[in-house]
């Protein structure tokens, strides 16, 4: 897998197209590792769309296009598969997904390959936004592993410039883990 992402973030950097890694990979960074079947970038991709494509087509990259509506909440998706791992680049339209890219940070996996991944925050943020079962259980393992990392304050602080409200998600937590001892 990493294999296949060096391959990709490679044609990214050649070609100065910003980007972060997202969904499970960044989750697994952050957090205890999942299992995960794909890789989820978020990209600013060059415009007009078409030079995007372009770039692929001479990196000898299939993939397949699809637009996103308007009122679609990701936008639109580049899926490609190298080395028969599925790859998902999303193109970053809304404020806070430019925001996303633009806060990414550099970080080493295996001991060697550097890429950029979505900050701790913004992938709290990211993922409250989705706001699926999954998303949530996911910010809950993110709190839960970087408790050292994180103060309540300054989360709700950075929630607040995307108009996300953390209360609700940590009234959840506190009901789940006296039931279920989650944390």
């Amino acid at each position: 897998m990493i294999q296949s992402l060096k391959k990709i973030t490679n044609i990214f950097e050649k070609e100065k197209i910003r980007y972060c890694l997202i969904g499970g990979l960044a989750v697994s960074f952050y957090a205890e590792p999942r299992s995960t079947f794909d890789i989820d970038i978020l990209a600013l991709w060059p415009e007009p769309r078409e030079i995007f494509f372009d770039i692929l087509e001479r990196n000898s990259i299939k993939f397949n296009y699809t637009k996103s509506s308007l009122a679609d909440p990701v936008g639109d998706i580049i899926k490609a598969v190298i080395d028969n791992v599925s790859i998902d680049v999303i193109m970053a339209r809304f404020p806070h997904e430019i925001d996303f890219v633009n806060n990414a940070i550099e970080v080493t996996i295996e001991e060697k390959e550097k890429f950029k991944i979505i900050s701790l925050y913004d992938l709290i943020a990211q993922k409250l936004l989705a706001g699926g079962p999954k998303d949530l259980f996911d910010v809950a393992m993110l709190l839960k592993y970087n408790q050292k990392n994180i103060t309540l304050d300054s989360l709700k602080l950075h929630l607040q410039k995307y108009k996300i409200n953390l209360e609700p998600f940590l009234k959840f937590i506190s009901i789940y883990e006296k039931d279920k001892g989650l944390f």
